[in-house]
């Protein structure tokens, strides 16, 4: 079969949809064929990536018919509309392309897992990363190499848990509730395939959550937006499509929204996004866990007992939020925070480490490429042990100053915080 047989045929199949989906679809199919003959494939090649029409139309009609889609919207705010749902396409791959945090994030064709594309990009990001440093030390190589397995292999450990968790539970949807006791909120979960997401404190002290697809017919029809109760926690997920045919899983991100307000106190705070960035305003939890594998991340007029961020791709940043225990791992992205600490933990493969604010108890930060900021509000002192294998150390408190040294034990003032950094290819400067 050629390629003017196989759209007659595609058209033909098509024709009892509608027409704006109708022309999507040929239209994006047409694209399809014209980038792989620029690419030098064949008719053949091309139409056996994209798959089977019958397979094609079989998904349509289920996606069109709302099969297994049905939800329950309540007078708490929730809404979404039924008729663009459905199951996840396919799984984000990561290009780990530049060496100091400017790592382009993108969906990748077709990547039938996303650990697998997590191991691959940071394997690819080490080798760029030691192509671009030959004449700096093999410490600094060594470093990176470890720490962008120990991240991929993380988040690889995560999702699989994740899938299991709700493969397993996928059978026990008549256990979840749709009420309207939105007041009584106190666990959340958030897990997106991709999207920009935003968390707020409520005016109105319940909660809610609004998604919006910006995306084409197609694209809107790809998502499956979920809200729902069980055991006590409250879930927000976002899904695209599993087993689709070839020709979704070709398809790109749209834009998408996530807005989710919450009571002013909540327990605990689980959120989970592949490919967006994330915003939180005015959030009070005790416990919350942070996890963006490509996307920017801003925390604002927040408060937290602990906080704990995994960030693949992107910078993060932290204004007038205070925490007691402050936990950052960072591959490829500058890293601030600004507000008032106990403890302060921050690890980055590639970007700045900047801390600012006031500081209590103990502050630890690691840097393999990148510099470390250290700027203390109301400190009478502190204990710095730091070293530095390709830059200098500069530390001051008051009058009190060590300029250029590259490693050592300091106690400045009081030395009543303790401090304890390192820098593989970076400056350390600590102002008391």
């Amino acid at each position: 079969m050629n390629k003017e047989q196989y759209m007659k045929a595609l058209v033909e199949a098509l024709s009892s949809f509608d027409e704006e989906i109708k022309n999507e679809i040929v239209s994006d199919y047409e694209e399809h064929f014209d980038n792989g003959l620029q690419d030098g494939k064949t008719e053949e090649q091309i139409i056996a990536e994209l798959g089977s029409i019958d397979e094609l139309v079989k998904e349509l009609n289920e996606m069109k018919n709302g099969k297994g889609s049905e939800r329950k919207a309540t007078s708490g705010g929730i809404n979404f509309d039924s008729q663009k749902v459905s199951d996840t396409i396919n799984e984000i791959a990561k290009n780990f392309a530049s060496l100091l945090g400017t790592m382009a994030a993108g969906v990748a064709n077709g990547a039938e897992k996303v650990g697998d594309s997590m191991s691959n990009g940071a394997e690819n990001f080490a080798k760029d990363f030691k192509e671009g440093f030959e004449n700096v030390s093999e410490k600094v190589v060594n470093k990176t190499t470890a720490f962008a397995k120990e991240i991929s292999e993380s988040y690889k450990a995560t999702r699989s848990a994740a899938e299991e968790a709700a493969a397993s539970k996928e059978e026990e949807k008549e256990d979840r509730v749709y009420d309207d006791n939105t007041s009584e909120v106190r666990r959340l979960v958030v897990d997106i395939d991709n999207g920009e997401l935003t968390i707020k404190e409520s005016e109105d002290g319940l909660f809610h959550a609004n998604y919006e697809n910006f995306g084409s017919a197609n694209q809107q029809l790809s998502y499956d937006f979920d809200v729902y109760k069980k055991d006590g926690v409250q879930y927000v997920t976002l899904k695209r499509k599993g087993g689709a045919t070839n020709f979704f899983k070709n398809l790109s991100m749209p834009k998408i929204t996530v807005d989710v307000l919450v009571p002013k106190y909540l327990e605990t705070l689980s959120i989970t996004d592949k490919a967006g960035n994330f915003e939180a305003e005015k959030v009070v939890a005790s416990k919350a866990d942070i996890n963006i594998l490509a996307g920017n991340i801003g925390i604002e007029d927040s408060e937290f007992e602990d906080l704990t961020i995994s960030a693949m791709a992107g910078n993060l940043e932290a204004e007038r939020t205070n925490a007691k225990n402050v936990f950052v791992k960072s591959m490829a992205g500058n890293v601030t925070t600004e507000g008032t600490f106990n403890t302060v933990k921050i690890t980055s493969s590639a970007g700045n480490i900047n801390i600012e604010g006031k500081v209590k108890e103990a502050i630890k930060a690691v840097s393999t490429v990148g510099n470390v900021n250290i700027d203390l509000k109301e400190c009478t002192g502190y204990k710095a042990d730091f070293n530095v294998t390709v830059g200098r150390g500069n530390l001051v408190q008051g009058e009190n100053k060590i300029i250029g040294s590259r490693s050592g034990v300091y106690t400045l003032g009081d030395g009543s915080l303790n401090i304890k950094c390192s820098a593989a290819a970076g400056n350390i400067n600590i102002d008391g």
